[in-house]
Parts: structure tokens; C-alpha cells; sequence
């Protein structure tokens, strides 16, 4: 009872070829209607999302991946946008407004 691609999610329980494509950000999802009123949930974000209550929310612009909203929650040091840089061991800080890249802040 699965839908063929990542990023749709059964529909209807009862037929599992009526899938819809789960919402921006969310690489997994399902509805569960067991207790009577659908309840849907991203199981798997994204890159460049992180898990809320159920949902997916975008990374600040710095991170390429995160834990959360801010540029102190990304999840690696090599883990920066363009435009940004590793400052420290999980948090991406702009580059100098002349670079695209760079290793420090200028």
C-alpha cells in the first residue's frame, strides 16, 4: 500500500493508486484515517528542510541542510550555501557582498 514515488502519498486507503503529491518540502509523507479524521504528516524532509510537528520547514538561506530555523542550526560545516561560510562547527555566516564563495568573512 505504498505509492511508486517518494514525495506522493496514498490518497484514499482503500485504492493505493490515488496519490497526491505531498506538500513543498516533504520527500516523505502519509495520512493516516484510522481514528476517523485524516491526520497528515511528513515523515522525511527535504534538503534544505527540517522537521516541525509533523511538517517541514524551510532552513535559514545559509544552510544547505539544518536542525532548525536559524544560521547557528545547520547541520554541518560544509553544509553553507553559496554566499556563506562555516563560522563555526554548525553555523553558516555571509561571505564579504563581493564573494559568492569563500573560507571567512572576507
Amino acid at each position: 500500500e505504498m505509492c511508486i514515488r517518494d514525495s506522493y502519498y496514498i490518497l484514499d486507503p482503500s485504492n493505493s493508486l490515488d496519490c497526491a503529491k505531498c506538500p513543498t518540502g516533504c520527500s516523505k509523507c502519509a495520512i493516516d484515517s484510522s481514528s476517523g479524521s485524516p491526520i497528515f504528516a511528513c515523515t522525511e524532509c527535504s534538503e534544505g528542510y527540517y522537521p516541525d510537528t509533523g511538517s517541514c520547514k524551510k532552513c535559514d538561506p545559509a544552510c544547505k541542510a539544518c536542525t532548525g530555523s536559524t544560521n547557528a542550526l545547520c547541520t554541518a560545516t560544509n553544509s553553507c550555501n553559496d554566499g556563506y561560510y562555516s563560522s563555526a562547527a554548525t553555523t553558516c555566516s555571509p561571505c564579504d557582498v563581493s564573494c559568492k564563495k569563500c573560507t571567512v568573512g572576507n
